[in-house]
């Protein structure tokens, strides 16, 4: 059995960095645990990894929900007496086929419509981009934009991300100010072209 990792976040650097909403007001952790890591998606289930390809943003974390159900935020790893190491990490997330309403949250909150098969594994990026005052975040479902060795190797380089109480609990303390946040960016969502409004459909799994 492999020990766990628990992989804190920066609240008070980045509180003094960008001095505004999402922001953990305590430390916010996630555990890895590469004994436990799923491969395949159970019977019945469908899988999907949320990834963070890039390093740009690396101590911001992501809070990934679905259905307004907090799944976890991927954040990158630190290590013993401080030491940031900057690995790309993923969140692991097994659930019912069917549809779902993904979502990320920041300075902004992006929106990915879902219809899931059993059976079926997804890969979403999580993309950070520059905002106004911190980094946002996108669901970009993938369909060969990045090449598959690539997404296998980003899986294959630490464990999965579990969300934890301190997590849990940051997200019920934050969940009026993601409500609100999701209902401003959900009306510049729908503005979107239609092309630009992108989809996880059952199709796009493996």
């Amino acid at each position: 059995m492999q020990p766990v990792i628990r992989v804190v976040m920066l609240p008070v650097l980045l509180a003094f960095m960008v001095g505004c909403k999402a922001v953990p007001q305590k430390p916010q952790a996630v555990e890895i645990d590469a004994a436990t890591q799923i491969t395949e998606p159970s019977p019945g289930k469908a899988l999907i990894y949320f990834m963070r390809t890039s390093n740009y943003g690396w101590m911001m974390p992501s809070p990934v929900y679905d259905n307004d159900k907090y799944i976890g935020s991927i954040a990158m790893e630190i290590g013993v007496s401080g030491f940031v190491a900057k690995k790309k990490t993923h969140i692991a997330y097994e659930t019912d086929p069917g549809k779902h309403m993904f979502t990320v949250y920041s300075e902004n909150v992006d929106f990915l419509p879902a219809e899931l098969a059993a059976g079926k594994t997804y890969y979403v990026q999580v993309r950070p981009v520059m905002g106004i005052w911190k980094i946002r975040f996108y669901l970009t479902p993938q369909q060969g934009q990045l090449p598959q060795n690539e997404l296998d190797n980003v899986i294959a380089q630490a464990g999965q991300l579990k969300a934890t109480e301190d997590g849990r609990q940051w997200a019920a303390a934050n969940m009026a100010d993601y409500q609100k946040t999701k209902a401003e960016w959900w009306e510049k969502y729908q503005a979107r072209p239609a092309g630009e409004r992108l989809e996880l459909r059952p199709e796009h799994g493996r």
